[in-house]
Protein backbone atom coordinates (compact mmCIF):
# COMPACT_ATOMS: atom_id res chain seq x y z
CA UNK A 1 0.00 0.00 0.00
CA UNK A 2 1.62 3.63 -0.64
CA UNK A 3 2.39 5.69 1.61
CA UNK A 4 -0.79 8.50 2.54
CA UNK A 5 1.78 11.32 1.43
CA UNK A 6 1.80 10.02 -1.93
CA UNK A 7 -1.78 10.27 -2.68
CA UNK A 8 -2.19 12.36 -5.27
CA UNK A 9 -4.36 15.37 -5.40
CA UNK A 10 -7.08 16.89 -8.09
CA UNK A 11 -7.49 20.65 -7.32
CA UNK A 12 -9.72 23.10 -9.01
CA UNK A 13 -8.65 26.78 -8.35
CA UNK A 14 -11.64 28.26 -5.99
CA UNK A 15 -11.79 30.46 -2.69
CA UNK A 16 -14.70 32.01 -1.71
CA UNK A 17 -15.91 32.54 2.23
CA UNK A 18 -19.43 30.82 2.34
CA UNK A 19 -21.48 31.61 5.79
CA UNK A 20 -22.61 27.84 4.97
CA UNK A 21 -19.40 26.38 5.14
CA UNK A 22 -18.79 27.97 8.69
CA UNK A 23 -17.54 25.39 11.25
CA UNK A 24 -18.42 26.53 14.94
CA UNK A 25 -15.48 24.96 16.28
CA UNK A 26 -14.66 25.44 20.62
CA UNK A 27 -12.58 28.30 19.91
CA UNK A 28 -15.18 30.53 18.09
CA UNK A 29 -18.58 28.92 19.50
CA UNK A 30 -19.24 30.63 22.72
CA UNK A 31 -18.25 34.35 20.58
CA UNK A 32 -20.41 33.06 17.91
CA UNK A 33 -23.82 32.07 20.35
CA UNK A 34 -22.86 35.62 22.50
CA UNK A 35 -22.66 37.92 19.50
CA UNK A 36 -26.10 36.34 18.36
CA UNK A 37 -28.03 36.65 21.35
CA UNK A 38 -26.68 40.38 21.83
CA UNK A 39 -27.10 41.18 18.38
CA UNK A 40 -30.65 39.29 17.88
CA UNK A 41 -33.02 42.61 19.16
CA UNK A 42 -33.00 46.65 18.76
CA UNK A 43 -30.78 47.58 21.79
CA UNK A 44 -27.74 49.13 21.95
CA UNK A 45 -24.34 46.33 22.88
CA UNK A 46 -20.66 46.61 22.09
CA UNK A 47 -18.55 44.01 21.06
CA UNK A 48 -14.87 43.49 20.31
CA UNK A 49 -13.37 40.09 19.22
CA UNK A 50 -9.87 39.17 19.17
CA UNK A 51 -7.93 36.98 17.52
CA UNK A 52 -5.12 36.30 15.30
CA UNK A 53 -3.95 36.97 11.73
CA UNK A 54 -6.21 34.39 9.98
CA UNK A 55 -7.92 33.43 12.92
CA UNK A 56 -10.89 32.76 10.89
CA UNK A 57 -12.73 37.08 12.32
CA UNK A 58 -13.62 37.86 8.25
CA UNK A 59 -15.79 34.36 7.96
CA UNK A 60 -16.98 34.49 11.57
CA UNK A 61 -18.29 38.19 10.51
CA UNK A 62 -19.74 36.77 7.59
CA UNK A 63 -21.55 33.90 9.28
CA UNK A 64 -23.12 36.06 12.05
CA UNK A 65 -24.36 38.66 9.66
CA UNK A 66 -26.22 35.92 8.00
CA UNK A 67 -27.20 34.38 10.97
CA UNK A 68 -28.62 37.49 11.73
CA UNK A 69 -30.14 38.44 8.41
CA UNK A 70 -32.02 34.51 8.93
CA UNK A 71 -33.44 36.28 12.13
CA UNK A 72 -34.81 39.13 9.90
CA UNK A 73 -31.85 41.60 11.49
CA UNK A 74 -30.05 43.57 8.58
CA UNK A 75 -26.40 44.23 9.51
CA UNK A 76 -23.70 46.81 7.51
CA UNK A 77 -20.75 44.79 6.85
CA UNK A 78 -17.61 46.75 6.78
CA UNK A 79 -13.78 46.53 7.13
CA UNK A 80 -11.80 48.95 9.61
CA UNK A 81 -10.57 51.23 5.84
CA UNK A 82 -13.98 51.62 5.47
CA UNK A 83 -14.84 53.13 9.15
CA UNK A 84 -13.28 56.89 8.55
CA UNK A 85 -15.39 57.29 5.38
CA UNK A 86 -18.59 55.80 7.48
CA UNK A 87 -17.87 58.32 10.34
CA UNK A 88 -17.39 61.59 7.75
CA UNK A 89 -21.04 61.40 6.64
CA UNK A 90 -23.44 63.57 8.68
CA UNK A 91 -26.12 60.90 8.32
CA UNK A 92 -24.18 58.44 10.23
CA UNK A 93 -25.01 60.63 13.59
CA UNK A 94 -28.69 59.18 12.77
CA UNK A 95 -28.47 56.02 13.61
CA UNK A 96 -31.41 53.53 14.40
CA UNK A 97 -32.18 51.17 17.12
CA UNK A 98 -32.26 48.29 14.30
CA UNK A 99 -29.20 48.82 13.40
CA UNK A 100 -26.04 46.63 13.35
CA UNK A 101 -22.37 47.75 12.23
CA UNK A 102 -20.31 44.81 12.09
CA UNK A 103 -16.20 46.21 11.54
CA UNK A 104 -13.90 43.20 10.27
CA UNK A 105 -9.96 44.69 10.57
CA UNK A 106 -10.99 47.50 13.20
CA UNK A 107 -6.99 47.96 13.49
CA UNK A 108 -6.51 49.80 10.54
CA UNK A 109 -8.69 52.52 11.24
CA UNK A 110 -7.48 52.25 14.77
CA UNK A 111 -4.06 52.15 14.13
CA UNK A 112 -4.54 55.63 12.42
CA UNK A 113 -6.61 57.42 14.62
CA UNK A 114 -3.45 59.20 16.93
CA UNK A 115 -4.59 61.75 20.05
CA UNK A 116 -6.91 64.67 19.71
CA UNK A 117 -8.58 63.04 16.16
CA UNK A 118 -10.83 61.30 18.62
CA UNK A 119 -13.97 62.90 17.71
CA UNK A 120 -15.08 61.51 14.81
CA UNK A 121 -15.35 57.92 16.92
CA UNK A 122 -16.86 58.88 19.77
CA UNK A 123 -19.84 60.84 18.51
CA UNK A 124 -20.30 57.25 16.57
CA UNK A 125 -20.43 55.25 19.58
CA UNK A 126 -22.48 57.57 21.77
CA UNK A 127 -24.86 57.94 18.78
CA UNK A 128 -24.96 54.10 18.95
CA UNK A 129 -25.46 54.02 22.51
CA UNK A 130 -28.60 56.62 22.21
CA UNK A 131 -30.38 54.90 19.19
CA UNK A 132 -29.65 51.27 20.48
CA UNK A 133 -27.46 50.10 17.68
CA UNK A 134 -25.63 47.21 18.06
CA UNK A 135 -21.62 47.24 17.07
CA UNK A 136 -19.24 44.14 16.71
CA UNK A 137 -15.42 45.02 16.06
CA UNK A 138 -12.68 42.69 14.68
CA UNK A 139 -9.54 43.34 15.64
CA UNK A 140 -5.62 41.70 15.27
CA UNK A 141 -4.17 44.26 17.66
CA UNK A 142 -4.80 44.52 21.40
CA UNK A 143 -5.96 47.85 22.64
CA UNK A 144 -3.03 49.08 24.61
CA UNK A 145 -1.19 48.80 20.72
CA UNK A 146 -3.69 51.91 19.68
CA UNK A 147 -2.59 54.88 19.37
CA UNK A 148 -5.85 56.21 20.03
CA UNK A 149 -6.20 59.36 23.30
CA UNK A 150 -8.15 58.24 26.30
CA UNK A 151 -11.32 59.44 24.92
CA UNK A 152 -11.35 56.49 22.27
CA UNK A 153 -9.65 53.80 24.38
CA UNK A 154 -12.10 54.38 27.49
CA UNK A 155 -14.89 53.38 25.07
CA UNK A 156 -13.34 50.80 24.08
CA UNK A 157 -12.40 49.26 27.11
CA UNK A 158 -15.92 49.36 28.07
CA UNK A 159 -17.13 46.99 25.19
CA UNK A 160 -17.24 43.43 25.73
CA UNK A 161 -14.09 41.44 24.95
CA UNK A 162 -14.75 38.43 23.47
CA UNK A 163 -11.74 36.28 22.60
CA UNK A 164 -11.52 33.21 18.96
CA UNK A 165 -9.04 30.93 20.42
CA UNK A 166 -7.42 27.61 18.15
CA UNK A 167 -9.84 25.05 17.16
CA UNK A 168 -10.25 21.92 19.57
CA UNK A 169 -8.64 18.48 18.66
CA UNK A 170 -11.53 16.72 17.73
CA UNK A 171 -12.74 19.86 15.38
CA UNK A 172 -9.02 19.34 13.10
CA UNK A 173 -10.45 16.83 10.54
CA UNK A 174 -13.51 18.47 10.14
CA UNK A 175 -12.10 22.04 9.75
CA UNK A 176 -9.63 20.56 7.21
CA UNK A 177 -12.23 18.74 5.01
CA UNK A 178 -14.11 22.11 5.32
CA UNK A 179 -11.09 24.48 4.44
CA UNK A 180 -9.69 22.32 1.44
CA UNK A 181 -12.99 22.27 -0.21
CA UNK A 182 -13.08 25.82 0.12
CA UNK A 183 -10.35 25.92 -1.82
CA UNK A 184 -11.40 23.25 -4.43
CA UNK A 185 -9.11 20.25 -3.14
CA UNK A 186 -10.96 17.43 -2.76
CA UNK A 187 -9.15 15.35 0.38
CA UNK A 188 -10.31 11.50 1.18
CA UNK A 189 -10.77 10.61 5.11
CA UNK A 190 -7.40 9.17 4.96
CA UNK A 191 -5.67 12.04 4.01
CA UNK A 192 -7.53 14.26 6.09
CA UNK A 193 -6.67 12.15 8.97
CA UNK A 194 -3.04 12.42 7.75
CA UNK A 195 -2.97 15.77 8.03
CA UNK A 196 -4.81 16.17 11.50
CA UNK A 197 -2.10 14.19 12.69
CA UNK A 198 0.90 16.78 11.42
CA UNK A 199 -0.45 19.80 11.46
CA UNK A 200 -0.28 22.10 13.76
CA UNK A 201 -4.11 23.05 15.96
CA UNK A 202 -4.48 26.43 14.27
CA UNK A 203 -6.62 27.64 11.56
CA UNK A 204 -3.74 30.34 10.19
CA UNK A 205 -1.27 26.69 9.88
CA UNK A 206 -3.65 25.08 8.31
CA UNK A 207 -5.12 28.15 5.85
CA UNK A 208 -1.27 28.18 5.20
CA UNK A 209 -0.47 24.32 4.59
CA UNK A 210 -3.92 24.42 2.07
CA UNK A 211 -2.46 28.05 0.34
CA UNK A 212 0.42 26.41 -0.04
CA UNK A 213 -0.99 23.12 -1.88
CA UNK A 214 -3.23 24.83 -4.02
CA UNK A 215 -0.54 27.14 -5.15
CA UNK A 216 1.81 24.31 -5.72
CA UNK A 217 -1.02 22.36 -7.67
CA UNK A 218 -1.64 24.75 -10.06
CA UNK A 219 1.57 26.26 -10.69
CA UNK A 220 2.55 22.46 -11.99
CA UNK A 221 -0.77 22.27 -13.39
CA UNK A 222 -1.31 18.37 -12.77
CA UNK A 223 -1.91 16.76 -9.32
CA UNK A 224 0.54 16.44 -6.42
CA UNK A 225 2.01 13.95 -4.23
CA UNK A 226 0.65 14.86 -0.59
CA UNK A 227 3.19 17.06 1.16
CA UNK A 228 4.19 16.34 4.83
CA UNK A 229 3.36 19.31 6.80
CA UNK A 230 7.06 20.73 8.14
Amino acid sequence: MSDSRQLKLHVTPRLAYNADNFLLHAGVRDVYEQLMHALSGPRFSFHIAFGAVRSGKTHLSLKLADSLVRKGRFPRVVDGAELAQILSDPSTSLLREDDIYIVDDIDSYFTSVGPGESGPCVRFIEAARVAGTGLFFLSTTALEDFPCDAHILSRLRAAAHLDIRDPAEQDISRLIGIMSRQRGIALSDRQQDFLRKRLPRSVADIEEYLDGLAHLTNTLGRAVPLPTPH
